[in-house]
């Protein structure tokens, strides 16, 4: 089986000679030298003709190279990327070489996938890896597989090996048949589950890594999948590797898989710091620490910063209920009922992207600008104070009230008017920061009073956490904003307020 990222590529069985040079001159292993001693005498071999940067990882359990990997090695040609026959004979030609090092014959091994890595994307060179499966005779071996990593040139950077070394006997004839195996596997599960299975699936037969006393060695036995299933249970299921010799159950796997539903919760909303307007329309933005609320008895969790979510052990679908509600603001409309959205039928383990606000109107964007630029203050703040915890409660934030050009805190709340007369709707990311720097003003004691201190520091959190010297780009629909940062007035001080006119004048 082959895997093509490149569309139809040729196959084709032409041939190609490989470079004298690149035959590597591996010793074969004196029996009586230690595994590890051994190894490091192929190593030196093999870096004496392709350099000193290889290096050889040791698979534990088998005591033979699992990895070969660090540096390049050249074959002499260099293969065509639409041709995947010339890749596989590439890819078999350094499992031999290489055969003293991992023990596994090029003659087990079948052409099962080409891929090309188009890196080059990514700020690194595009590469190819091609992977053999080890069968014997027709018999698949366990997790029996070759990965080569070539360069686009064909120069093999790395070869990483999980097939068989060796095995206890290459027989491929059972001494006991599948319906006895099945018989073993069905009476193991009653006697574990005290039930019987509602489906038993076919015999197959396999060569099965055990792994004893530190030590891996390969068997034929039978595998068979043996659940219950049905509305009344808890789903279970087993493998079970049945020795085709013996009858002994050899190990058992999990089949049936309890899965999360997962995913993420994001939201169109007013980027910048300009209001929302035609000009300016939502864009999908992340909702961070959302309550988040599935049905039947899901219960409800709260996403993290990147809005992503997670039920744990649901492996049925569920539906999914959001709304701008979370554990620092709660966005409310002062137009109706608060924006709520339900996602039917999300299907587990499947990172579900869940979009609110899908068809933006004015009402709920200013909901999802109050929620979102709420969040972003407090983790502005807390990347500057890490552990500040003064932004750590759920404040309200009361959208489109019926008036215009305005918006205010009110000692419990934060307030947003709709769009109305000469202004913009007044809920969106500087504003919303302002707004909010009020009420952190009382909480770290600067205070709002009439000296325009509290008006000025409420600036200071919208325009240094937006880096922008300008509050409110297009609060009014002309173009117009509400103050800048760039100014040269000076602070009149405590005892005189009013100095430039009233205190929104004195606290810029």
């Amino acid at each position: 089986m082959t895997f093509r990222l490149l569309g139809a590529l040729a196959l084709t069985t032409a041939g190609f000679a490989l470079a004298p040079q690149a035959q590597a001159q591996a010793k074969p292993a004196p029996g009586s030298e230690p595994v590890s001693s051994h190894l490091d005498t192929l190593l030196i071999d093999w870096q004496a003709d392709f350099g000193p940067s290889w290096h050889v990882a040791t698979n534990p359990l088998t005591g033979t190279a699992e990895l070969l990997f660090g540096g390049t090695a050249s074959a002499g040609f260099e293969p065509n990327i639409n041709n995947e026959a010339e890749w596989f004979q590439l890819a078999r030609h350094w499992v031999g070489q290489t055969k003293a090092m991992h023990g596994v014959e090029t003659t087990d091994l079948v052409d099962e996938r080409f891929v090309f890595l188009p890196l080059a994307q990514v700020n690194t060179t595009d590469k190819v890896t091609v992977a053999l499966d080890q069968y014997v005779d027709g018999i698949r071996v366990e997790d029996g597989r070759v990965n080569v990593l070539f360069s686009y040139a064909g120069e093999m950077l790395s070869l990483h090996s999980t097939a068989a070394p060796s095995f206890e006997s290459r027989s491929t004839k059972p001494t006991i048949d599948g319906k006895l195996a099945s018989r073993y596997a069905v009476g193991a599960f009653v006697m574990e589950q005290e039930m019987d299975p509602t489906t038993v699936s076919s015999p197959k037969l396999a060569f099965v890594h055990v792994d004893d006393q530190e030590a891996r060695r390969w068997t034929l036995a039978w595998q068979i999948d043996v659940q219950l299933t049905g509305n009344d249970v808890t789903p279970v299921g087993h493998l079970y590797s049945i020795d085709a010799h013996t009858g002994q159950v050899l190990k058992t796997s999990e089949t049936v898989h309890f899965y999360d539903v997962n995913g993420t919760v994001s939201t169109l909303a007013t980027p910048g710091t300009s209001a929302d307007r035609a000009a300016n329309p939502p864009v999908q933005m992340p909702m961070s620490n959302v309550r988040v609320t599935g049905s039947g008895g899901a219960g409800t969790v709260i996403s993290d910063e990147n809005g992503n979510f997670n039920f744990p052990g649901i492996n049925t679908p569920i539906d999914i209920t959001v709304e701008y509600r979370g554990d620092f603001v709660n966005a409310n409309n002062d137009q109706g009922a608060d924006y709520i959205t339900t996602f039917n039928n999300v299907q587990p383990n499947s990172n579900a992207s869940l979009l609110m606000n899908s068809a933006p109107t004015e009402f709920v964007t200013a909901q999802a600008n109050a929620y979102v630029g709420t969040n972003n203050l407090r983790e502005w703040i807390q990347s500057r104070i890490p552990g500040d915890a003064t932004m750590d409660f759920t404040g309200p934030a009361n959208c489109n009230l019926d008036s215009s050009c305005n918006a205010y805190f009110d000692g419990v709340s934060t307030n947003y008017y709709n769009a109305a007369g000469s202004c913009n709707n007044t809920a969106f990311s500087v504003i919303v920061s302002h707004e909010i720097g009020h009420w952190l003003n009382v909480l770290y004691g600067t205070g709002n009073g009439n000296d325009g201190m509290g008006e000025g520091n409420a600036d200071v959190f919208a325009l240094y956490q937006y880096d922008e010297p300008v509050n409110g780009h297009f609060f009014f629909t002309n173009g117009g904003f509400v103050r800048t940062g760039n100014n040269t007035r000076q602070f009149c001080g405590d005892a005189n307020p009013g100095c430039y006119g009233q205190v929104h004048t004195d606290g810029e």
